[in-house]
């Protein structure tokens, strides 16, 4: 039988915990199965609820551990979720993707009384973005969708649509029509979406880039179209979320930011211009050319002029201008709107034939999804998923009825769920926790969680059935040592995490007999009850050794029966806390359902240490620091001023390794300043992020990767005898680097320029202790400290850098200390080898793509476009 639940998941998440419970144990796990830096990015900007921005995780884990509880407890066979790019619902759709779950978006329709219903998204993000008309309707059918398209058309007003109050001023278009006054260019009216809802943050994410490739966002796109009509006027017109938002305009003397009603907008432009918004149809029906800036579900159709980078703008507006193709895409056009009718939207069921009916799309969801007709009950699978009005009236709930359930059923058999409820912890992620050495755990987990070989087995149950057997396998078998290390901890877990209530009532009835059940593993679950009163009970669970068995396969309540005979399960007292239990809670004499209400959570789960971490996803989460800056910047600097005077291969590779050394102690310092120098500061600039690493082991664990890292280099650049020597210089060289940003924290900030370039000098000139340098490399490094520390200087006098021009700061200093070395030295040829040849390119290079962004394909036509900006 179909069981529907609506869960009301509105934007009002610092309300959640008042509405909705989760476990604080499984947050790890969530928080795990999701892109973190994505939804933190999206809630910052979306959700702001007068909550500070340190405080934004918070709000990231109200979503993620709510959206687990809730998926967890009512396991959905399908799940039905609201913009799938929105983090309030988005994170519970990739949740039930991650655990195999069908999940579809469900949104309203560009189109009056009509709703999106697919397993993609919103624009590009569409299963039908980008796809060719071809693809949809079959030729023979194309003349029937044509006049359905025309039906629907004439049956829709869509001369007054509008979704928002227009804002009216009548001497707005005279205004407009002045400025082109003696211009002989186009008229281009710019109509985005709402890009905050539409996944355009963060910028540099995938997401992004599915719908808009070829710019950062609409406004983005809006000024390089008003640079591709240098002639004439681009007005463009903010979605009404756009509020808040400032529209720099610098530069674009053609282009107008205006709120004005956009039907009289459309109407006086001679091309309109979009990046998704539902009012290209509007202008395309008002016989206007309409120019597509963006994949959606009209990319493709041959309807629109495609533009999905500034390099195609000049051909599409002059396609637009003329009129391409005009009668084909009409016809398109109206193909498509049949398409749209038929096969596609949802309609209103008074919508007339062949509109895709409500009625029709439940029996295409039951068909594909719950493999019955609407209405028939279906057999339950495992795990059977069932809502609390779908126990059997028996069961009891809370544990203040234990006693009485106790004294009630004398010589009855004790089934007591284990986790969460004999022990208020996940025994399976208590084991995986303890593994050790931790990274090797979090490598292998690592790599389970992104391959996922549970949904290989199961698509749709995989998550249940054969992700904790497989990791547990995993982890068992390559590291073997920590069954034996689970043993001692078992007993000093019990002690930490036992239901102490629980125990003491069960012992004192007068019980036949106590069976602990669970999900769980033998072999995880002996060790703790090794430390219990129960040491020597029954345990019904899933064991990997000496053969297999799992349990979930067949549910609790078939194990038992196999276990303690059907006579003793029908007359047996069912002690849980969890719905996945309700068959077993159907099928005996006295059934409970327990809720503790002081429950010990287990403290959240730590974080594997590794170097680079706590940098790209605690201090710079979302920014691809490492791309950008460590590997991209730091290293290529270290890179291009040793890299030429390594003596051996084998010192080029130490050199590598001596880089990770040394980032490995310098972001000890990183952290630091986040947890301590921080409180010293007016505007601390601080992620949301760096909370969830507030006990991570960096400081010992950094030093012991450093050292060992470092020995390694040390001895691939010097071998014996000189190889103590140099292990000490650099080892010297960290414990200083290491001291300066201890100091730097410490200090207040204005007393903090000093040793900041104190630092960029041990970035830089540290390898020298254990490398030869030369002057070509010197100059090279001493730009780098000068680009790093202006920007610095500038960031503590303004309070803000983000205006500057930093490679350009490098290759201005670049070029003064080159030419500096040149009057000094009177040898200008010295400057005239591969490695200044290399350093100068890389720092031209580094300023074009500052300048021009990171395609290299686009550089040629911005650079025109500017060069036409200087010389009109």
């Amino acid at each position: 039988m179909l069981h529907l639940y609506n869960v009301p998941m509105n934007w009002r998440i610092r309300d959640w915990p008042q509405r909705f419970l989760y476990r604080p144990e499984n947050l790890a796990r969530a928080l795990g199965q999701i892109d973190t830096d994505k939804w933190l990015a999206r809630i910052t900007v979306l959700t702001g609820q007068e909550t500070p921005p340190k405080d934004r995780f918070r709000l990231l884990e109200i979503v993620a551990g709510t959206s687990d509880y809730l998926i967890e407890e009512l396991r959905p066979d399908l799940f039905l979720s609201w913009n799938t790019l929105c983090p309030h619902t988005g994170i519970a759709h990739d949740l039930c993707l991650a655990r195999g779950i069908p999940s579809l978006m469900i949104e309203r329709g560009f189109l009056p009384s009509s709703w999106y219903l697919e397993r993609g998204g919103l624009l590009g993000h569409s299963v039908i973005a980008g796809l060719p008309l071809e693809d949809l309707v079959a030729r023979e059918r194309r003349d029937d969708y044509a006049a359905s398209g025309r039906a629907l058309l004439r049956s829709l007003n869509l001369a007054a649509y509008s979704r928002y109050a227009q804002r009216n001023d009548g001497a707005l278009i005279q205004g407009l029509d002045a400025r082109l006054e003696g211009k002989s260019g186009r008229k281009i009216v710019f109509l985005p979406p709402d890009d905050t809802s539409l996944a355009f943050v963060p910028v540099d994410h995938d997401d992004r880039k599915k719908t808009m490739p070829g710019f950062a966002d609409s406004f983005e796109a809006a000024k390089a179209m008003a640079r591709a009509n240098p002639d004439g006027l681009t007005v463009f017109k903010p979605h009404p979320s756009f509020k808040e938002r400032k529209f720099d305009t610098a530069g674009l003397p053609g282009l107008l930011v205006v709120d004005h009603n956009f039907h009289e907008l459309i109407a006086w432009a001679d091309i309109v211009a979009t990046t998704g918004s539902g009012l290209g149809l509007v202008a395309w029906l008002a016989g206007k050319p309409v120019v597509l800036m963006s994949r959606d579900i009209w990319q493709g159709k041959g309807v629109f002029y495609e533009a999905l980078d500034a390099d195609a703008l000049p051909q599409a507006l002059e396609a637009a201008a003329q009129r391409d193709d005009l009668d084909a895409r009409h016809r398109h056009f109206h193909i498509f709107c049949g398409y749209l009718l038929r096969d596609y939207l949802v309609w209103h069921p008074a919508t007339p034939a062949p509109a895709r009916t409500p009625a029709m799309v439940v029996n295409e969801l039951h068909a594909a999804y719950l493999d019955s007709p609407p209405g028939e009950s279906q057999a339950p699978r495992v795990p059977v998923r069932i809502p609390d009005e779908g126990l059997s009236p028996r069961v009891l709930e809370g544990p203040e009825r234990l006693t009485a359930v106790l004294r009630e059923n004398p010589e009855a058999t004790a089934l007591v769920d284990f986790d969460h409820t004999l022990f208020f912890a996940n025994s399976t992620e208590q084991f995986l926790d303890h593994a050790r050495p931790s990274f090797l755990a979090a490598l292998l987990l690592g790599l389970l969680g992104r391959w996922k070989p549970w949904l290989w087995l199961d698509r749709e149950n995989g998550v249940f059935l054969y992700q904790d057997v497989l990791r547990v396998t995993v982890v068992s078998l390559c590291m073997p040592w920590t069954l034996l290390t689970w043993l001692a901890q078992g007993p000093r877990l019990w002690r930490r995490h036992c239901n102490q209530e629980l125990v003491d009532r069960l012992l004192a009835a007068p019980l036949r007999d106590i069976v602990i059940v669970s999900y769980g593993f033998s072999h995880i679950l002996r060790p703790l009850l090794r430390g219990s009163p129960f040491r020597s009970r029954r345990l019904v669970c899933s064991r990997l050794l000496p053969w297999p068995r799992n349990i979930r396969r067949k549910g609790k309540e078939a194990a038992l029966a196999k276990a303690i005979g059907e006579e003793a399960l029908r007359e047996a007292v069912a002690v849980t806390d969890s719905l996945e239990d309700a068959p077993l809670l159907n099928a005996v004499k006295a059934p409970l359902l327990t809720r503790w209400e002081e429950v010990k959570t287990t403290p959240g789960k730590r974080l594997f240490y590794y170097p680079f971490r706590y940098t790209n996803e605690g201090k710079y989460p979302g920014k691809r620091i490492l791309i950008n800056q460590q590997f991209g910047e730091d290293l290529v600097v270290v890179l291009l001023g040793y890299a030429f005077l390594a003596p051996t291969p084998a010192a080029l590779l130490g050199l590598l390794l001596l880089f990770v050394s040394f980032f490995a102690v310098y972001e000890i310092g990183y952290h630091e300043n986040d947890f301590l120098a921080a409180r010293r500061e007016a505007k601390p600039s601080v992620s949301p992020e760096a909370s969830r690493f507030a006990d991570y082991p960096i400081r010992s664990q950094g030093w012991l990767w450093s050292i060992c890292l470092g020995a390694a280099g040390s001895a691939l650049v010097a071998p014996l005898p000189r190889f103590p020597w140099v292990l000490g210089a650099w080892l010297a060289c960290l414990v200083a680097v290491r001291i300066v940003f201890r100091l730097h924290n410490v200090f207040s900030p204005n007393w903090r320029i000093p040793t900041f370039t104190g630092l960029q000098v041990g970035k830089t000139f540290s390898y020298a202790a254990v490398l030869p340098i030369n002057p070509i490399g010197s100059i090279i490094l001493v730009s780098q400290i000068l680009r790093q520390t202006i920007n610095y200087v500038i960031y503590r006098v303004r309070g803000t850098s983000q205006n500057v021009k930093r490679q350009q700061l490098r290759l201005f200093s670049f070029i003064a200390l080159s030419a500096g070395y040149v009057a000094w030295t009177r040898n200008a040829q010295a400057l005239l080898c591969a490695q200044y040849l290399c350093a100068a390119a890389w720092c031209v290079y580094r300023v074009l793509r500052e300048r021009y962004g990171q395609k290299i394909r686009v550089w040629p036509n911005r650079i025109r476009q500017d060069l036409k900006l200087l010389f009109p």
